[in-house]
């Protein structure tokens, strides 16, 4: 059902896959094409490969069949994803009949044990459940749900991070009194901070001759200061004097 609106990208515009109609293209529109899965294959759909329902019918051998040939194929990935695979569990999908006669060493309830058995050898997880209980069928993409929030490293897009060097030389020039230990980073940017600040006052200090700076006193604290006149000068030498 979704191969048969899939749509492909023409000169002529959009053409569906029977190739009975053409849509002009649209803009701004973004094609984006979805291979069908085959068996012994995969094709993730998202972003990432985050959650494997792989159903197969108890009733049906040859479906169980496939469903091991994808097992064993997911498997092989395993070591591509270095202990961050995606969540993988076992559906088994039987019939109001097989409930009846649980008690019949039927062989499909034999498969049933056996696919259970497959699933703890591998582990994961193993679901029973009938396609008529709606209920649980909801409880199982839940649980799905619940155990993708708890993984986020499946489905959080990584971004890029400022390096070290980039945020310790920016914190270092807008935090110029903070001293770091054991932080080049910091301190080089501290220093390149001191250069250019001494530059500053040496051109300022140029611009205004007689006037000298202590190397730690900037040009509006030295304007701020009240400059005392040689009489007051000589009126508190003779108050010390007295």
């Amino acid at each position: 059902r979704a191969m048969s609106a899939q749509k492909f990208l023409t000169p002529a515009g959009y053409v569906s896959k029977a190739g009975r109609e053409a849509l002009p293209p649209q803009d701004g529109e973004m094609l984006v094409t979805c291979l069908a899965p085959e068996v012994g294959k995969y094709r993730p759909v998202t972003h990432k490969r985050m959650a494997f329902l792989v159903v197969y019918d108890v009733m049906q051998e040859s479906t169980y069949g496939q469903a091991i040939k994808i097992l064993d194929t997911l498997d092989k990935q395993k070591s591509e994803w270095q202990g961050r695979g995606p969540i993988v569990a076992l559906v088994a999908c039987k019939t109001d009949r097989l409930f009846r006669d649980m008690a019949v060493r039927s062989p499909e309830l034999q498969r049933l044990f056996d696919a259970k058995a497959d699933a703890d050898r591998r582990g994961i997880k193993f679901t029973e459940m009938v396609t008529s209980d709606l209920q649980r069928v909801r409880k199982l993409f839940r649980q799905v749900f619940v155990d993708l929030h708890e993984r986020p490293d499946l489905w959080r897009r990584e971004q890029a991070a400022m390096p070290t060097g980039g945020l310790m030389s920016l914190l270092g020039g807008m935090l110029g009194g903070l001293t770091s230990t054991g932080s080049t980073p910091l301190t080089s940017a501290r220093s390149d901070s001191a250069r250019s600040q001494s530059a500053s006052q040496a051109a300022s200090a140029q611009m205004m001759p007689g006037v000298s700076m202590s190397p730690l006193e900037t040009i509006g604290e030295r304007l701020s200061t009240p400059t005392a006149s040689p009489q007051q000068g000589d009126a508190k030498k003779e108050d010390c004097a007295v």
